[in-house]
């Protein structure tokens, strides 16, 4: 509900293991005020309009994650910023940012949120700041044109290496 108020000229697509969840809150929601004039459609099983759109998304499955963005954006979209709230695990959090990659703007924000979460590792073996390196490091090694912040050691932002250095950046021609 937040980013639908936050950014109301912008399309907003959400990924989600369980859209039927989502739809249920949706409804919660939109009873307390939030999702003005969004609509679901009821045949697709997911809330969709113009502005906000859910779709079921699989972390754990590349292959089909690719496939599905594909579908959603094809050549011609791109994401501007992108906030993973997901499964907070490392493999989910790289195959993610893998399948969104290839269709994100040059001047994108990458935010894997929440980094400290659960592990497949015994109690107390990762911290939140370890996790977070963790997911960072493999990302670094993977692309070499993104780089990467962090905040309070559970929050990572990607960006694309340099660009915020470039004297142009934000000037449209």
């Amino acid at each position: 509900a937040i980013w639908n108020s936050l950014f109301p000229k912008s399309q907003i697509i959400g990924l989600d293991i369980d859209p039927l969840r989502f739809e249920r809150l949706f409804r919660k929601y939109q009873t307390r005020g939030a999702f003005k004039n969004v609509k679901i459609n009821s045949k697709m099983s997911h809330i969709r309009n113009n502005k906000l759109n859910i779709f079921w998304f699989d972390q754990w499955d590349l292959d089909l994650s690719k496939k599905i963005m594909n579908k959603l954006l094809g050549n011609s979209k791109k994401i501007n910023i992108a906030i993973d709230d997901g499964d907070h695990q490392n493999l989910p959090n790289l195959r993610t940012f893998e399948a969104l990659k290839p269709y994100l703007t040059d001047d994108f924000t990458y935010i894997i949120e929440d980094c400290g979460g659960k592990t497949n590792s015994p109690p107390g073996m990762y911290t939140a700041k370890s996790r977070s390196f963790a997911v960072s490091e493999a990302i670094l090694n993977k692309y070499d044109d993104v780089e990467v912040s962090y905040i309070d050691d559970s929050i990572l932002i990607l960006r694309k290496k340099d660009y915020w250095e470039n004297p142009n950046y934000g000037i449209k021609k």
